[in-house]
């Protein structure tokens, strides 16, 4: 079954939206803090409500789109960083940590076959980077890199990461398949990738994967009818359909119907 994630960095969504929006996770950022970068940080309270809703959160660390070019010590120091900031908004241990490589990473080594042998020198500096973030979280089950094609493919066959979340960018139609998450829709305040495991790396405050009455999709409440909006839908025909009214219908989804004349389509909205 492919998951919905989505991922965004200044914009906020409440789990409501989330849900609207058919996802089951987010991925969010931690980050070096300053004026302006300190509106895209996760924080305990937007945490604490996404997991009341049922969300899964992706921690992923991301400061500027080179971070990787720092080498060995800006690994260990980012990573620190990161490992601060996840267990500061209620991110459980043991869960992995993703590092963005945000650029269109050059062939470090071109004279060489691309064979998993090579991939470490076929990473320069960024294998150093990660090196560093490996000695600093614990080893590559807890990092997870976000990039294109070619550095996750290296990064695996390195065996400097053990989650992967790829971009289409920079990919050249290519798919690596132990790539956990695939981004692939871009939606301006947010993007859009799919996870076909059940474990990409969330976690809600309290729980983890595999945790004992858990599961990977977020719980709608039996009590409640929904209905995912599907072009030609209009309130007055779904409310003549599930027996209701169209004010009904507005006022249970006051944050997201404010004009009865306008549903939009992929809306999940409650009927009853």
């Amino acid at each position: 079954m492919s998951h919905k994630v989505l991922d965004y960095s200044f914009a906020r969504f409440s789990g409501a939206q989330v849900h609207d929006l058919g996802a089951v996770a987010v991925c969010r950022y931690l980050t070096v803090i300053n004026p302006e970068t300190e509106g895209k940080l996760l924080t305990h309270a937007e945490a604490k409500g996404l997991s009341a809703a049922g969300i899964g959160i992706v921690s992923t660390f991301e400061y500027q789109a080179g971070d990787a070019l720092g080498g060995y010590q800006q690994g260990k120091e980012y990573a620190a960083l990161a490992q601060q900031q996840h267990t500061a908004v209620g991110g459980p241990a043991g869960r992995p940590i993703y590092f963005g490589v945000d650029f269109d990473v050059p062939d470090y080594a071109p004279h060489l076959p691309n064979t998993p042998e090579h991939a470490h020198a076929k990473l320069g500096t960024i294998a150093d980077y990660f090196h560093g973030i490996n000695d600093t979280l614990g080893g590559p089950h807890l990092t997870g890199c976000y990039g294109g094609y070619w550095v996750i493919k290296r990064l695996f066959e390195a065996g400097l990461i053990g989650q992967g979340w790829q971009t289409v960018a920079w990919s050249a139609g290519q798919r690596y398949p132990r790539a956990a998450l695939l981004q692939n829709g871009f939606f301006g305040s947010y993007d859009v990738s799919f996870a076909d495991v059940a474990d990409f790396g969330q976690w809600r405050i309290g729980w983890r994967p595999g945790d004992p009455g858990t599961g990977v999709q977020p719980s709608v409440p039996e009590t409640h009818v929904w209905h995912k909006v599907k072009p030609g839908d209009t309130l007055t025909a779904l409310a003549s359909a599930y027996g209701t009214s169209v004010q009904a219908i507005a006022a249970l989804n006051p944050d997201r119907i404010t004009d009865v004349n306008r549903i939009d389509v992929g809306w999940n909205i409650r009927i009853k």
